[in-house]
């Protein structure tokens, strides 16, 4: 073969094709996806079998389901999220395992959670009150009222007057969750829940001054 043939063959061969993928065939590789995410939760099911708590966790996500807009798979990732089931499902190490300790479902404590949520200050409708727990499942399904006064306490002076508070978790639910700001009580290593991290990440979406 002569050279000046060889080159576009090898060029052909190194540079990948893109393929045009229809859209059923991508809503199908999502839909595959999202349950390859959840498939940790027959290890979690038969782990709270074991216990006796299945029957509180399935009714505590049912509640969930029929008070949102959300599927069953989105609401069991965000409650084993919330309660450390995830975590110790993921981790495969048994020695590792022991030192991560899941809290109990309960069926009582998310009605009350999704009551509060409804009727209390935020009172998020079925659409928002979805979106809101997927953002921090934590802050949403684990006594949301005490993460709201302790989100609110420790937030950036412009927001801790409850209107203010109040649009600012509209535009940014998962704020919920802050409890600690290192403006205040300087750094200690809590930037996953620290408003000084929260901002920093929100800046390039806000179109105002958040500070």
């Amino acid at each position: 073969m002569r050279l000046a043939s060889f080159i576009p063959l090898v060029f052909a061969l190194a540079v990948p094709t893109v393929a045009f993928v229809p859209t059923q065939q991508r809503r199908i590789h999502a839909s595959h996806l999202q349950s390859t995410a959840v498939d940790y939760i027959t290890s979690v099911e038969e782990a709270l079998t074991e216990t006796d708590q299945l029957q509180e966790w399935t009714d505590a996500c049912q509640a969930l389901v029929d008070g949102t807009e959300l599927s069953l798979e989105q609401i069991q990732d965000a409650y084993a999220s919330a309660l450390g089931w995830k975590s110790w499902a993921m981790t495969k190490s048994k020695i590792a395992r022991r030192y991560i300790k899941p809290k109990a479902p309960s069926k009582e404590d998310m009605a009350q959670s999704i009551a509060w949520l409804q009727s209390g200050p935020l009172q998020l409708d079925a659409s928002q009150l979805g979106e809101s727990i997927l953002s921090n499942p934590t802050a949403y399904l684990l006594s949301p009222d005490e993460s709201y006064q302790s989100a609110m306490k420790v937030a950036p002076k412009k927001y801790r007057d409850e209107e203010a508070f109040l649009g600012f978790l509209q535009q940014y639910p998962a704020a919920l969750g802050n409890y600690y700001n290192c403006v205040d009580d300087g750094c200690n290593s809590e930037c996953g829940n620290c408003w000084v991290a929260f901002m920093n990440r929100c800046k390039n979406d806000a179109s105002h001054e958040l500070w």
